[in-house]
């Protein structure tokens, strides 16, 4: 529709313009489309202290809505930014607002349409997001991290689809004597480095 395209012309001008955002999501609703809820509640969510109870239903309900819009359209109505389910704490202690990395983005679904198989959600949304390899950075020499592309391409190996025993994201290299990659288990398991498993969780 003309009048849709309109608002989306008017947020590529005035990105960060909220009430913008507000009016296009009671046009939304007033048409029947479910984005407009989704919009919404993105507002309200970035007003909201990050750890309060109402934030947290706020967050359940936009991961129920998650279906009814694609990237490129939340990109640009969010000015790049995009509600987190599972890094909020993260960026919270950071104070830094989360922007989605469209190139990140690309990347991740060409892997997912090759393999036929979606990464975790956390795993997901960590690596959609800009800066999200340099933030794996720790304190110490001896741990580098993968770029997204490397990974995706270390966990596919050459065939079509992941067999059972590729089905981990590697996240960075130890070069200690802790040794191997660091790994994020598909199955919700401990994280492991190598064929040992560590003794805390990788950070991601």
């Amino acid at each position: 529709m003309s009048e849709d395209r309109g608002f989306l012309r008017a947020l590529r001008e005035k990105p960060e313009d909220k009430a913008l955002r507000l009016v296009y999501a009671d046009w939304l609703e007033e048409h029947g489309d479910p984005r407009g809820e989704y919009l919404r509640l993105v507002c309200a969510l970035d007003s909201l202290p990050p750890g309060g109870r109402d934030a947290e239903k706020l967050r359940e309900r936009l991961h129920e809505l998650q279906g009814v819009t694609d990237p490129q359209w939340a990109a640009l109505v969010l000015a790049g930014r995009v509600p987190l389910r599972y890094h909020w704490r993260t960026f919270a202690l950071l104070n830094e607002k989360p922007v989605l990395s469209k190139a990140n983005m690309r990347k991740i679904e060409r892997w997912e349409q090759r393999s036929g198989v979606k990464l975790p959600g956390s795993v997901r949304e960590w690596y959609s997001l800009e800066g999200a390899e340099a933030r794996l950075q720790v304190d110490t020499e001896y741990f580098f991290p993968i770029t997204l592309r490397r990974a995706l391409k270390d966990t596919l190996g050459n065939q079509t689809q992941p067999e059972p025993s590729l089905r981990s994201f590697p996240v960075g290299i130890w070069t200690s004597s802790i040794g191997g990659v660091s790994h994020v288990l598909f199955d919700g398991t401990e994280d492991y480095s190598g064929p040992r498993k560590l003794d805390s969780r990788v950070s991601y």
